[in-house]
């Protein structure tokens, strides 16, 4: 990946039920609040979250995890769960049938299953632009009807 897409990738939120992820922050945030998260289960969440947009649907193994997350590093296979389950009671998804966020397919890793929302940021220092850039109002056509609306109000008041 080069620099412009690490700073691009950098300002960009991903949203999921009533959270907020801001990497570039390094903050969790359900309904706007901040929730603690230490940094490898931070991480770990982060790359499941873009994995699960670039791969939806599909398990990543916990030796990818394991090269992506702690750098490649030997770990054990119980620090890996240990961030996972942290994640869980982080995120409430505590129904291993049902899980809302994080499932575990056997014999082949973890998979993210809620929908995320990628949520671009002006500036990394920023809070995040909500809502898709698809339902945004051009700033031009704003300007235009703003400048129509007070021709009125101008035209009507002369009567």
């Amino acid at each position: 990946m080069n620099a412009d897409a690490r700073t691009e990738k950098s300002r960009v939120s991903y949203c999921f039920g009533p959270f907020e992820l801001r990497p570039f922050e390094r903050k969790l945030l359900r309904d706007g609040t901040e929730i603690a998260l230490t940094e490898k289960p931070f991480h770990t969440l982060l790359f499941l979250v873009r994995r699960s947009l670039e791969h939806p649907g599909e398990a990543v193994g916990k030796e990818q995890i394991n090269r992506e997350v702690w750098g490649g590093r030997q770990v054990e296979d119980n620090n890996l769960n240990q961030a996972i389950a942290r994640l869980r009671k982080t995120l409430g998804d505590l129904d291993t049938k049902r899980p809302q966020f994080i499932r575990t397919i056997q014999g082949e890793g973890f998979c993210f299953v809620a929908e995320v929302r990628e949520l671009a940021s002006g500036r990394a220092d920023q809070p995040p632009v909500q809502g898709s850039n698809a339902s945004r109002v051009p700033v031009p056509l704003v300007w235009f009807g703003a400048v129509f609306v007070a021709l009125l109000v101008a035209a009507f008041a002369t009567y």
